[in-house]
């Protein structure tokens, strides 16, 4: 996987995200670097990562990966330099699902008394295994914000596959020097095809329901009455 462009003070831990992520892609499944995770919808690493960390899910070698469903897909985090700079994970679209867009709240735990401290500010990407693997790339702008913030990614679909997910770089707390909290989406879509019930097999089924409902009553009917004078 080629380098995601981004801007130039990468920090040590986001660049070893980058290559865990490299290494998941160009490896596969043949060194078990993706790490299958249960997922129902919502993940909070804070409550249900191993030592409340995407990274450290695997170990030193491996990374997480989240099979999407249809819907949104919510993924709750909060990273800070210099001993958290980065969160990186995969997701997985299946076979008749589609990603569909993204979209994140950026400092959900800022406020007037704890802004966003960020210089610079982190970026979010999305990449794929191809030879132009940005999806998109984000920067998580707000220096000073005192509110959530909504970034939300240009249109793009994808289908089948695994893709990164990198959110980190640069330098960034909030003032009180906590973790910067977000909450992440991807929508994704059913794409499975409908197949339709064809005219000529509905009347079947009418028939075959008219017919069973006969011979239900033929069944329950009293049989060798004979009539009284």
């Amino acid at each position: 996987m080629n380098p995601t462009p981004s801007p130039t003070h990468r920090s040590a831990p986001f660049a070893r995200a980058l290559l865990l992520m490299a290494a998941a892609v160009a490896t596969g499944p043949a060194l078990a670097a993706a790490v299958a995770v249960p997922y129902t919808g919502t993940y909070d690493e804070r409550s249900q990562a191993p030592g409340g960390d995407y990274d450290a899910i695997g170990g030193l070698t491996d990374v997480g990966e989240f099979t999407l469903q249809a819907g949104n897909n919510f993924f709750l985090g909060a990273v800070r330099t210099p001993d958290d700079s980065s969160d990186a994970f995969l997701i997985r679209i299946a076979a008749n699902f589609k990603l569909t867009g993204a979209s994140i709240q950026w400092a959900t735990n800022a406020d007037d008394f704890n802004p966003v401290f960020a210089a610079p500010a982190p970026i979010w990407t999305l990449e794929e295994s191809d030879a132009d693997p940005t999806i998109f790339l984000l920067n998580m702008a707000g220096r000073g914000t005192s509110a959530p913030v909504l970034h939300t990614a240009p249109a793009f679909e994808r289908g089948a596959g695994s893709y990164n997910v990198l959110l980190g770089n640069g330098t960034f707390a909030m003032n009180n020097n906590d973790p910067i909290a977000y909450r992440m989406n991807f929508s994704v879509q059913d794409t499975t095809p409908v197949v339709p019930v064809s005219e000529p097999t509905s009347a079947l089924l009418v028939g075959a329901a008219l017919a069973a409902l006969v011979a239900s009553q033929r069944r329950g009917a009293p049989t060798g009455a004979r009539p009284t004078a």
